[in-house]
């Protein structure tokens, strides 16, 4: 029979040790969640940006072919 965490019987001889691992399984899941958030934003900070610019090039293309001599 096998004994301590392999076996379960660990947590069930001490539930304290189960709470811990529950907490902590928590701590890091907030934390990668939190990293995950700070991915996406800065994500989508930059697709805004590249958004932006491809807005004002085809602006600038827009006013090009508006003021291009007619042939």
């Amino acid at each position: 029979m096998l004994h301590g965490r392999d076996s379960g019987l660990h947590s069930r001889q001490n539930p304290r040790f189960s709470v811990d691992m529950c907490r902590d399984d928590a701590l890091l899941t907030r934390r990668l969640l939190h990293d995950d958030i700070q991915l996406l934003g800065t994500e989508l900070r930059i697709q805004r940006v590249i958004v932006e610019r491809q807005h004002a090039s085809a602006r600038e293309d827009l006013n090009a072919f508006r003021t291009a001599p007619d042939l």
